[in-house]
């Protein structure tokens, strides 16, 4: 639902931006990588590490994506994106315009 509605007036669209990417993606890549160390008895270090590294695997993946449907000149990659959840690559453009 955050992606779909955009940063408020007083919130930073980068943060906001950021914030949706963990929620999203980091989370669900987390969710799986603690699951796998659930499911091979990992020690509970074990499965810590493997949340972080699931957060921070699934945030990149997202980063990546994003760049992907901005740069592609593919019409599905033109499909999927949408204006209204504002890119990494749009938001410091989008930050210069507003000062």
């Amino acid at each position: 639902i955050a992606e779909t509605r955009g940063p408020s007036e007083d919130e930073d669209p980068l943060a906001h931006y950021l914030q949706v990417v963990a929620d999203k993606t980091g989370s669900l890549i987390a969710a799986s990588a603690v699951f796998g160390g659930m499911v091979s008895h990992a020690s509970p270090e074990i499965v810590a590490a493997l949340e972080r590294f699931g957060e921070d695997i699934g945030e990149v993946f997202q980063l990546a994506d994003d760049l992907i449907d901005i740069t592609s000149t593919a019409p599905i990659c033109a499909r999927r994106f949408r204006p209204c959840r504002p890119s990494c690559c749009v938001l410091p453009r989008t930050r210069l315009t507003m000062s």
